[in-house]
């Protein structure tokens, strides 16, 4: 995600409360969090790519017309092999709102698909069993609306066979499979580019740790003290003036947002959604800490 971000008096004045983060404060936001990984854990930040906020508006077409989406966003990898990445991020914008997938282990794809032999000798049942079990490149999405997103899981999966072939010449690829995760809901529907930066972040403070493919990881998570703090940092960032408005204004959205629903909410793989198929439910998981801090799903502290 290589390049400046020129932000001007709109961009900023979108950081007060009740504001709609736009591409530009996205684009910023997840480039100040990549800038903050590659001091902090640079053997982390080697193993991530973070596409632009503009990058899916230009992948989706009308169906059918995967290649010529494809061509458009062709060169935008030129200088970058994503399947020596274990993490690619891509924010994502429809219908004025944001959400984030997360394609882990792209390399995954560049595995043939595997055979289905017909159970019909012995010998082949037992060389299935004996046969290591693979996991297959996962697209994950967290909506903080709790949407599934079965059309977005179908462009990436397609995007990353069509992005094997062109510049690995790679035609026998596996397909990825998708997963909706159950995440924070957010109070309004203004502030689901705070969340979805914020996911970022949470994800990749300890991603083996926040995704399991097997098992519905828990996560406990203080949205709002994080958004407020991001807002602030976002403001800081651009110009020392504008921060103390939005302080003093996101102090007050804080307390009203802590007071109405708490601090503590869940996070969670919900559950499998098919690449061809579609997504179920979605609502499940979410919902605040209990009184004695564990989770609702799990009883994780």
């Amino acid at each position: 995600m290589p390049g400046a971000v020129n932000l001007n008096r709109s961009d900023i004045g979108r950081l007060g409360p009740g504001e709609f983060l736009n591409d530009n404060l996205i684009e910023f936001g997840l480039k100040l969090w990549l800038t903050k990984l590659a001091k902090e854990k640079p053997n982390l930040f080697k193993e991530v790519y973070v596409f632009s906020s503009f990058f899916y508006g230009k992948l989706k077409t009308k169906k059918g017309e995967e290649m010529e989406g494809y061509q458009q966003v062709r060169r935008w990898t030129s200088k970058v092999d994503i399947f020596s990445k274990k993490y690619l991020f891509v924010p994502i914008n429809e219908n004025y709102h944001w959400y984030l997938a997360v394609i882990c282990n792209p390399q995954h794809v560049l595995l043939p698909p595997p055979e289905h032999h017909s159970p019909s000798t012995r010998a082949k049942q037992r060389q299935a069993e004996q046969a290591p079990s693979r996991k297959p490149t996962t697209i994950l999405t967290l909506d903080s609306l709790g949407s599934p997103h079965p059309k977005a899981v179908n462009i990436l999966a397609a995007y990353l066979c069509m992005e094997a072939q062109d510049k690995l010449q790679m035609a026998n690829t596996s397909k990825a499979v998708g997963k909706s995760a159950s995440v924070p809901v957010q109070p309004n529907f203004c502030d689901c580019g705070l969340y979805l930066i914020h996911f970022v972040e949470t994800f990749m403070s300890d991603p083996d740790h926040y995704f399991d493919v097997s098992h519905a990881v828990c996560i406990l998570a203080s949205i709002f003290a994080k958004t407020v703090k991001l807002k602030l940092c976002l403001a800081q960032t651009s110009t020392g003036c504008e921060a103390e408005r939005v302080e003093g204004a996101a102090h007050s959205e804080y307390a009203r947002g802590s007071e109405s629903a708490g601090h503590e909410f869940v996070i969670g793989v919900a559950h499998v959604e098919g690449a061809e198929g579609a997504e179920g439910g979605g609502g499940e998981g979410k919902g605040k800490g209990q009184d004695d801090g564990r989770c609702d799903c799990c009883g994780l502290v």
